[in-house]
Parts: structure tokens; sequence; C-alpha cells
């Protein structure tokens, strides 16, 4: 997928409410993302952690929140819980995420589901910076191209 996007791309989980980065490949142009392997950070300021969160139930991402505020990266970020939450609906309807400078300025994420079971165990996610990935190349192209390697992932998982 990453050759084909051109973009960097990221396999990420949901663990202690926090997303995390379990596989990253780096765009071919040569982007730096500060992500990492093993990197951690709120789940809400991310296509691939809002992913995760719409495969919870509602009083499960409020039980994450209750404590804690949505923490403002840039601003562009979901800070409030009912804007959260509606996200989250869009995000189960339409089956994909996107982060459109929600967390870094200057990039934007589109993330879909890897489910297993009936249950989203993971996120895939192509990020990129605003000029490469514009919002018409994200609906034209992108979204179904992660959308269809999250798919193909799901399939072959069996646990």
């Amino acid at each position: 997928m990453r050759q084909k996007c051109q973009e960097a791309v990221h396999l990420a989980m949901l663990r202690d409410s926090k997303v995390v980065y379990i596989d990253k490949l780096d765009t071919p142009s040569g982007l730096s993302l500060a992500t990492y392997v093993g990197f951690a950070t709120d789940p809400h300021a991310a296509s691939g952690g809002k992913v995760l969160l719409a495969g919870l139930k509602d009083e499960a991402v409020k039980t994450i929140y209750k404590n804690k505020s949505l923490k403002a990266y840039t601003r562009n970020t979901i800070t409030r819980l009912p804007a959260l939450m509606a996200e989250l609906a869009k995000i189960r309807k339409q089956g994909y995420a996107v982060d459109n400078e929600e967390y870094y300025e200057g990039v934007r994420c589109v993330a879909a589901p890897v489910c297993s079971g009936g249950e989203v165990v993971a996120s895939i996610s192509v990020t990129g910076s605003i000029f490469t990935m514009t919002r018409k190349r994200i609906e034209k192209e992108l979204a179904a191209r992660v959308v269809k390697a999250a798919n193909s992932i799901s399939a072959e998982l069996h646990w």
C-alpha cells in the first residue's frame, strides 16, 4: 500500500486507553514523522485512534474520557466529548476516519479498522502532508485504498 499511496503507513492498536503504533513504514518521499514503533498517544486526535475508539461501545469511550480532558494538539483537534461521539458515529457509518491536521499541523491521515472475530483489533492508516494528501485525494482514492487494505488484513486474521 505504501508504494501505491507514496505516503507513510501505520498499524496501531488500543492499549491502556492509548493508541500504540505497532508497525510503521516511512514515506518514500522522506517526510519525517515523529512516530515510531511503540509510540503511544491519545486516540481522539489521530485517525487510527479514532477508528479504534469507533470500534468500542459509546459507554467504553465515555469511560476512557471520564476523568480526563480531550487534549488539544492543534486548533483542529476535537476537544469536547459530544463532538468526539458524533465523529465516532460518522466513522462507524462511513468505515474510515480522517485526521485533518488534528494531531500535527500540516499533516493529514486516513485510517480504517482491522477486524477479527467481529471486533476492531487494530487500525491501518496512511499519513502525509496536506499538500500530497488533499481532501479530494482522500475522498477519491486514499480512503478506499485504506479500507481495502484493512479488509484484506482482516480476512487473514483468525484470532
